[in-house]
């Protein structure tokens, strides 16, 4: 309602009031189509995302139905988007009629029913597809890119993904301005010069539809000049060589999509191209230059120099402190440097390493690794039943041998020393049940001289918060033989991890790992820490370090010689570092002779909430987990701090 008000400051003027009133909030009690019949309701229904029924659980906020008619538009392209997907290229969506069915009982809510017209037409077979306007990419490259065969029924999506690859192959020529539409021909059409709508069918005809894709390409352009802003730290040759651009050369848009991938990888950065904006990847036109284009990545650095000094408990170590230095870009020039040490009640930990990823200017691999650890199984809260200390070296070198891909080959010469309790065999380690040590296993000293070569796929697009990608991993590791040393065997593993993103805050993280020990010349028996056995944070989280493996009929822990694990992890990015996720892990080594038994897999299921402290970059994390498929001598539930991740 209005009201008007003379002024008295002159003739003819008023005093304009506008009395409004909220009125009942409008919600969605029923969607109906109206003229659809290859299509159900509810699947039409589906898709819609803005206005759909009121939900069972709309008292929460979930499927609440509220009407939203300014939005109504894209819920009809959305119809349409999907009856072109199923070859109905002439069907159309009206404008909703509303009706009225009830008010809640205080007035505060209406219902209403929304009756949408649909037109639905004939379903199109595909005749024959062209290609048109193009001069750079022949029809039969093109072809094969679209999927669409005479006689299909006509599919959008199809339509979709071949203009999606078709921008791929000619962004990687420096066609980056490319576009394609479809252009139909309708074989029914009684007008040809009107509207070609359902109407305008002639139902004696087949219903087939020529196809024609017109191919804007527009200009080739090259790079001008690669640009870097923000790298504060990390000298501009560092990010250069990661790049797969090069200036003066094609703008390959192809390898611009390579190049942050990479960058992302190293982890020095705020990851790339993630905001909706991507204001960070910048590609202009040169200035008063012709078909030259300007690259700039705005970069934001990461403190990749972490200094750590505390204390904890984990499954692995017990209670312990530690402290250590490390950075992943020392003085900006991209090497790898880091001094740790620990010391705890079960284990200790002296280590130094350092690696070069560019040996003279090339991108070559090399490292070298110095390492001394010691670890101590209790067979009570006094009493250490079996002990190991491991020192040793480690060189390291790698190549390329293909994109994302690398070959690496590491060189160990690696003194063990154990020693095993003489009444570890008879008592056995803490805890009802659980299976003692076999002490015959090893006892003494063991030189260690091994090769192992390796392989690496990885297009995992950051090394923190990964939520894209795969990594694959091949290792043929031997020791002794020509290489020297007391002990020879092989041990191939191989293991693929799997990152699927399903929201934006939200995806899936996947690991499957196998391995296989086999001794051989001089070797007779594998000492107990060569044998497999799972368990701990890295593996099964819920039970110990090295509880999971065979036993024998004297209720001895005797390791295994091959063995299988899988994880699985859904990701919840609540914000910033911190991360929320929901995991299961199965996993068993199997003793010699004895085939891989899927029924024998140990598992653990539950939760976990993972910080990743922005001072130190270093994942902490809290573990709660039910272990469902257990021993005996395991834990029902149980709840650990631990710091890393599993993988």
């Amino acid at each position: 309602t209005h009201s008007l008000t003379p002024l008295k400051t002159g003739p003819k003027l008023v005093h304009l009031t506008f009395n409004i009133e909220d009125g009942p909030k409008v919600e969605i009690g029923r969607i109906t189509f109206l003229g659809n019949e290859a299509v159900s309701d509810r699947k039409l229904r589906g898709k819609m995302e803005h206005n759909k029924q009121a939900g069972l659980f709309r008292f929460i906020g979930i499927g609440s139905g509220v009407y939203k008619e300014e939005q109504f538009e894209e819920d009809a392209q959305r119809i349409l988007g999907y009856y072109r997907e199923e070859g109905y290229l002439k069907a159309s969506v009206g404008q909703p009629e509303i009706r009225s069915l009830k008010a809640s009982q205080d007035r505060e809510k209406r219902f209403i029913e929304l009756r949408i017209p649909v037109t639905e037409g004939r379903r199109y077979r595909v005749g024959s597809v062209a290609f048109a306007d193009n001069t750079v990419v022949k029809d039969e490259a093109l072809q094969p890119l679209f999927s669409l065969e005479q006689e299909d029924y006509y599919d959008e999506e199809r339509i979709r993904k071949g203009v999606e690859k078709a921008s791929e192959l000619y962004g990687s020529g420096g066609y980056f301005e490319f576009t394609a539409y479809p252009e139909f021909s309708f074989k029914d059409t009684k007008d040809p010069k009107a509207a070609p709508v359902a109407a305008n069918t002639d139902d004696s005809k087949p219903a087939v539809v020529d196809v024609t894709m017109h191919m804007e390409e527009g200009e080739q352009y090259f790079v001008d000049r690669i640009m870097f802003t923000g790298n504060t730290t990390t000298k501009d040759h560092v990010i250069r060589r990661e790049m797969a651009l090069l200036e003066g050369g094609v703008f390959n848009t192809e390898g611009l999509k390579y190049s942050i991938r990479r960058i992302n990888q190293l982890g020095y950065f705020q990851p790339l191209g993630e905001g909706e904006a991507q204001d960070d990847i910048q590609v202009e036109k040169t200035p008063q230059a012709k078909n030259k284009v300007d690259v700039t990545l705005n970069l934001n650095e990461r403190n990749r120099n972490e200094f750590m000094f505390g204390g904890g408990m984990s499954g692995i170590d017990g209670m312990f402190v530690n402290a250590s230095f490390a950075t992943t870009n020392f003085l900006g020039q991209g090497e790898t440097f880091q001094v740790s040490v620990q010391t705890g009640e079960r284990a200790k930990s002296y280590q130094f390493s350092a690696s070069e990823p560019y040996l003279f200017g090339r991108p070559i691999t090399a490292g070298v690794t110095l390492f001394s650890r010691k670890y101590d199984l209790y067979m009570d809260a006094n009493t250490v039943g079996y002990s190991e200390v491991r020192s040793g070296m480690t060189l390291l070198g790698g190549l390329p041998v293909a994109r994302f891909a690398r070959g690496y080959t590491s060189y160990t010469y690696e003194v063990v020393d154990t020693a095993v309790h003489e009444d570890f065999l008879s008592t056995g380690r803490s805890g009802e049940g659980e299976p003692s040590f076999d002490p015959f296993l090893n006892d003494g000293r063991y030189i260690e001289s091994r090769l192992n070569p390796s392989v690496v796929y990885n297009t995992v697009d950051n090394p923190f918060m990964p939520r894209r990608g795969m990594k694959i991993t091949g290792t043929f590791e031997m020791a002794g033989g020509l290489l020297g040393g007391t002990l020879d065997y092989i041990r191939p593993e191989a293991e693929a991890i799997l990152y699927i993103p399903h929201t934006q805050r939200t995806a899936l993280g996947l690991r499957g790992q196998i391995g296989y020990i086999q001794p051989f010349a001089d070797t007779d028996e594998l000492p107990y820490y060569r044998r497999f056995f799972l368990g701990g944070e890295t593996q099964i989280r819920g039970v110990d370090f090295r509880s999971v493996g065979p036993v024998d009929a004297q209720n001895r822990a005797i390791g295994g010689d091959k063995f299988l694990l899988f994880n699985a992890e859904y990701y919840f990015d609540v914000a910033g570092p911190v991360r929320l996720l929901a995991f299961h892990d199965a996993g068993q080594a199997f003793e010699q002779d004895q085939p891989f038994n899927f029924r024998q897999l140990r598992t653990s299921t539950g939760g976990e909430l993972r910080v990743i402290v922005p001072m130190m970059n270093v994942p902490f994390r809290l573990i709660y987990a039910w272990n469902i498929y257990r021993d005996s001598f395991q834990p029902e539930r149980t709840f650990k701090f631990a710091v890393g991740t599993t993988f």
